[in-house]
């Protein structure tokens, strides 16, 4: 692909040459101007340093990439279309992924990792729910969570260690009021608004009998 580049503005350095239209002595510090080409075609555009190092490459890879590096050799900016949507990478200095927006499957994302590469905060978007809004611990694991569930919720999830689903938490905080969850995701509290807009207290046991409410 690169030969094929290089043999088109070969082609087309030949062409202009033959027909008088470009004079090196002429293009020098006589006047300070340059030759100006009006288009490129090629499949792909590499840039190097004076090392030999890459420093930029433009391409077409199942969809078109403009990637950077920096003088490390590690790359320190990615956008691209190859899901569909467009995607922004942006990398440290070691070449670790820091922050990723994207619009890939027609919703719109962004996410930031932490120096490990693991996600430590996230915001999407959903066009048949809402937004959403997630707090990873180190290990990738979500333990804060603002969302809009299929029934139209404002949801807040604060989520333990041993929570597995994410549908699932500790603590569950509505409009209407506040659910408190046990291990096995039986609501043992209520906190919350009646429909007479007055304040009520519920509890239950483990597997969700109530055993009190204020107001009785």
């Amino acid at each position: 692909m690169a030969i094929g580049c290089v043999f088109t503005l070969a082609g087309y350095f030949l062409a202009t040459l033959s027909a008088g239209g470009f004079n090196p002595q002429n293009t020098s510090a006589q006047n300070n101007t340059k030759q100006v080409i009006d288009e490129i075609v090629c499949r792909k555009l590499r840039v190097i340093n004076p090392d030999g190092k890459t420093v930029a490459i433009l391409a077409d890879d199942a969809g078109g990439v403009l990637y950077i590096y920096n003088k490390r050799g590690k790359k320190v900016l990615d956008v691209n279309s190859i899901f569909g949507g467009g995607e922004l990478g942006i990398f440290n200095g070691a070449g670790k992924r820091v922050i990723v927006i994207n619009t890939l499957f027609d919703d719109g994302g962004m996410a930031i990792f932490n120096g490990a590469g693991k996600r430590a905060f996230s915001v999407y978007s959903d066009e048949e729910v809402g937004g959403e809004l997630g707090i990873y611990n180190k290990d990738d694991t979500e333990v804060f969570a603002v969302r809009v569930t299929h029934e139209g919720n404002h949801t807040l999830l604060l989520k333990g260690k041993h929570e597995k689903e994410i549908n699932r938490g500790k603590i569950r905080l509505y409009p209407e009021g506040l659910l408190v969850f046990n291990k096995q995701g039986t609501n043992v509290l209520q906190v919350g608004v009646d429909n007479k807009d007055g304040g009520i207290l519920e509890t239950s046991d483990k597997l969700g009998n109530r055993t009190g409410r204020l107001p009785r």
